[in-house]
């Protein structure tokens, strides 16, 4: 074998071996490969601190997913919504319609806008003060 039919057969082998196993891990429930699809998730929205400050955690997993804002701009979630936060001991249930800001990559956190939300249950300080059906 020539050194030329030995490089041609290494091209070969590396681009069938590329294309059988290039392809990522299909999307399931909760992330998203494509940024611009929502998906819907049932978690709980919290204040953390830090940047984001506001969070949530996908109950059942380990996956925290982050809403953009800040001091000087508005988090990326409804106004309605983020009126509950009346102070940082609120903890929000519910069912969250997101939408991807950023690739999902397991272990990082992943940017979302909150879209909407639907059977909130909403906690100060431990307590339920408040059921909404829908946001």
């Amino acid at each position: 074998m020539t050194k030329h039919s030995r490089f041609s057969a290494l091209l070969i082998a590396s681009t069938v071996l590329f294309l059988i196993c290039g392809h990522g891990r299909p999307a399931t429930s909760g992330e998203s490969k494509n940024k611009d699809m929502a998906f819907e998730i049932h978690g709980r929205l919290s204040i953390y601190n830090g940047n984001p400050a506001y969070r949530i955690w996908i109950i059942g997993t380990n996956r925290i997913l982050g809403i953009p804002g800040g001091d000087l701009e508005p988090a990326e979630m409804p106004e309605a919504l983020h009126e509950l936060f009346t102070d940082t001991f609120i903890i929000v249930y519910g069912d969250f319609t997101v939408t991807p800001l950023t690739e999902y990559e397991p272990g990082v956190m992943q940017y979302v806008r909150i879209d909407s939300a639907k059977n909130l249950l909403v906690y100060s300080a431990g307590k339920l003060v408040k059921r909404l059906a829908k946001i």
